[in-house]
């Protein structure tokens, strides 16, 4: 009986192989699920602490790690956006909540009126902190801080530099 059904199926799952295999999809490993639309949302009480959109994804699940593209990490603090960091791509993994962002990443913290730019930016979810060891750029207003060696909570309230080099901007510049 099962064997009846069988060409049916082939023909059914054909079209998804070959899709599987070309496009932005032919980057992620074999056996990963393809998911369109991501929101994944860290709850500690009602209100969210953090949200991960994304526009597409794979699921790794023998790693446990999700890759995604064009991701948006938006933070909060008693149901208020704090902070939105993106970036080109990045990865959360699934049992540690600990994400890692490249390509063109940028925090924008609402609450400090900060911006942060950089090429590589990692989220720790047990210290609720984001950091990287390449070079930073922080404006504010007319100030510009250059540095490496970057610690900070994510709406950039505590900010912490191991070498930093600090520019005052002229006015409207």
């Amino acid at each position: 009986m099962l064997f009846r059904f069988a060409p049916i199926a082939l023909l059914l799952l054909s079209p998804l192989a070959a899709c599987s295999r070309s496009g932005p999809a032919a980057d992620f490993p074999t056996g990963a699920g393809l998911i369109t639309g991501l929101r994944v949302t860290e709850r500690e009480t009602s209100d969210p602490t953090w949200s991960l959109e994304s526009r597409t994804a794979r699921l790794d699940e023998k790693s446990g790690i999700l890759n995604f593209a064009s991701p948006r990490i938006t933070f909060f603090e008693a149901g208020a956006t704090t902070s939105v960091i993106t970036s080109g791509e990045g990865e959360l993994d699934m049992d540690t909540q600990d994400a890692r962002l490249e390509k063109g990443v940028r925090v924008d913290s609402r609450s400090e009126g900060m911006t942060l730019v950089t090429e590589t930016l990692r989220f720790s979810s047990a210290e609720n902190k984001i950091l990287t060891d390449d070079e930073v750029f922080i404006t504010r207003g007319r100030t510009r801080i250059k540095g490496r060696g970057f610690r900070a909570n994510p709406d950039l309230s505590r900010i912490e530099l191991k070498q930093q080099e600090t520019t005052l901007l002229p006015e409207g510049g």
